[in-house]
């Protein structure tokens, strides 16, 4: 119901004149032989008046009643009236290219707005300063999510080790950028509708990269790494939310293919299902990071399966490295055998174990009973 509704409705319509000839009603009733004369009054009749007067201003009290109620209500829900205020209104002002700078437009300049023969004027609330120039870039940072969300502009994400950039021409796929890929978003003429938050991916990359030029260089064969001083990223690691990748040299960065969480709960066992090595091992958060990370030690071990030497020499003579004799078919004092594997010996600190089997020609020959003797 509208406050003007609320105005007319009134629980008693009557007034100090209806009293009184309602009062002048009532006397005729009864055999006391006093009848109200408001146009001759006496003592009682003056009474009456009184009354009528005192009752016209308790009505209007209780008449009030409703409007005091409807007011309370709604101070109850928290609502108040605005106050009154003058009329605003938003003003584009552009300028001419290629004409001026810019132009001061000081606080409290006029402006007409048409109404006919009685134009509206309104002023200006602030100064400012107007150009050509225009947004070359925006961005949304969210610090819950945290996450960043280019809205428009030109934007360059930087790339992981191994990570292969998008092609920047469709058409031609050599035409990339080796350390990061550069993409427009939005239009050259201006900005598209986009939400304000949690609704978008945003271009933000939370990862820790581990470079080492050969422990990583295990092919098949498991990698250990420890992390110690934090059981929860531990565990977060072990239920996806981060993941272990590797570069490849052909497909870029891929995920290791086996990733288990030992029973001491820090240690864990990385496997790759391809031979060629790697030297950046990358540790990369698949949702931005509620909170950031801390931890004590992160250490790495692994171990190699037994392959064949690269190379079998006695220092002048190279051998075949499967089969060979290491010291000639001649015995000799001092003679030497180089047995030569870049990768596995290569590895500073590593235990290498060489293993070989040891095959001595047989040459029978026949003796005299004298030689015997």
């Amino acid at each position: 119901m509208s406050r003007k509704k609320w105005k007319k409705l009134q629980i008693d319509t009557r007034t100090a004149k209806d009293i009184e000839e309602k009062i002048k009603d009532l006397s005729k009733q009864y055999e006391t032989g006093w009848v109200a004369d408001y146009d001759q009054p006496d003592i009682g009749t003056a009474i009456a008046s009184l009354y009528s007067r005192e009752m016209e201003e308790n009505i209007g009290r209780i008449n009030r009643v409703l409007d005091r109620y409807h007011t309370e209500f709604v101070n109850m829900l928290d609502i108040s009236l605005l106050a009154a205020k003058p009329s605003s209104a938003v003003v584009v002002m552009g300028m001419l290219s290629g004409t001026i700078p810019g132009v001061a437009v000081p606080k409290g300049t006029k402006l007409y707005a048409e109404n006919g023969e009685d134009p509206f004027i309104f002023e200006t609330d602030h100064s400012l300063y107007v150009s050509s120039s225009r947004i070359m870039a925006s961005f949304l940072t969210d610090g819950e999510e945290r996450t960043i969300v280019p809205l428009f502009g030109h934007f360059s994400t930087s790339l992981l080790p191994g990570e292969i950039p998008p092609s920047k021409n469709p058409d031609d796929e050599d035409d990339v950028v080796p350390e990061f890929y550069d993409r427009m978003y939005g239009d050259e003429e201006g900005f598209h509708p986009f939400t304000l938050f949690g609704e978008k991916e945003g271009i933000e990359k939370n990862a820790v990269v581990f470079s080492h030029p050969r422990v990583f260089d295990t092919g098949r064969d498991e990698i250990y790494v420890r992390i110690q001083g934090n059981p929860g990223l531990c565990r977060d690691i072990s239920l996806g939310k981060y993941g272990f990748y590797y570069n490849d040299p052909d497909d870029g960065l891929l995920p290791m293919d086996e990733c288990v969480l030992l029973e001491d709960g820090e240690t864990f066992s990385i496997k790759k299902n391809r031979d060629k090595g790697f030297e950046d091992l990358v540790l990369l958060a698949k949702q931005p990071p509620e909170s950031s990370k801390k931890v004590q030690r992160i250490s790495f071990s692994s171990k190699g399966q037994a392959v064949s030497a690269d190379a079998v020499s006695s220092g002048a003579t190279d051998f075949d490295t499967n089969k060979f004799m290491p010291f000639t078919d001649t015995l000799s004092l001092y003679a030497e055998c180089y047995i030569c594997h870049d990768r596995y010996f290569g590895k500073a600190g590593a235990k290498v174990t060489v293993t070989f089997d040891l095959l001595f020609e047989e040459h029978r020959i026949s003796l005299t009973e004298e030689e015997q003797d």
